[in-house]
């Protein structure tokens, strides 16, 4: 199997790249940089596909961008715990 090296190395570079990705992924990775805690509520929505370079240092960014494309639902509470479904 070949491997990108490239995208699998870009979060050292800031980024997280990913294609096909469980949506349950791409938040464990962002919950990393989070300060509090990201729970996502709804397994439908944790199985979508994201495919797609984000960077890691924004988290809310990334979900903001996911939000608009995907449609879910999305709660901050006291700034550190996000909640999606």
């Amino acid at each position: 199997q070949s491997v990108d090296s490239e995208a699998q190395l870009a979060w050292r570079q800031g980024w997280f790249n990913y294609y096909r990705a469980p949506l349950a992924d791409v938040v464990k990775d962002l919950g990393r940089y989070y300060p509090g805690r990201i729970l996502l509520l709804n397994d439908e929505l944790a199985a979508r596909r994201v495919s797609g370079s984000f960077p890691s240092k924004d988290p809310r960014a990334v979900l903001s961008s996911l939000q608009g494309v995907l449609g879910f639902e999305q709660t901050e509470v006291f700034g550190h715990l996000i909640i999606l479904r």
